[in-house]
């Protein structure tokens, strides 16, 4: 299994708006901030398939109708019944501190 990351200001929260069937094997962990002040998410993972998965997980940072940035979490190979935590990270500034973190979409392989 190979992970790839593409890609708490004042009051993170979590939200997710899943568009797709494999939504159910991903899970919103946490939503905070990196050392240096940036958005960042970390996702849960578990395969639930019968066979070895890939996922990619779109994470997108928001407040209100804005939209800081996003980032794609990418697993290769997920065996079945395995599990691994990612985190997406926004390389960008948030004004105001606050924003949201969603799991807009995900696509398994």
């Amino acid at each position: 299994m190979a992970a790839i990351s593409v890609g708490i200001v004042l009051q993170p929260t979590l939200s997710s708006q899943i568009r797709s069937d494999a939504g159910d094997d991903v899970t919103l962990q946490s939503c905070s901030k990196t050392a240096a002040g940036y958005p960042s998410a970390e996702v849960r993972i578990v395969n639930n398939a019968t066979q070895d998965r890939t996922y990619f997980v779109t994470v997108e940072f928001v407040s209100g109708s804005a939209r800081y940035g996003m980032d794609v979490v990418i697993v290769n190979d997920l065996h079945p019944g395995q599990s691994t935590t990612q985190r997406a990270v926004a390389f960008v500034d948030v004004p105001g501190g606050s924003f949201n973190c969603k799991v807009t979409e995900v696509n398994r392989y």
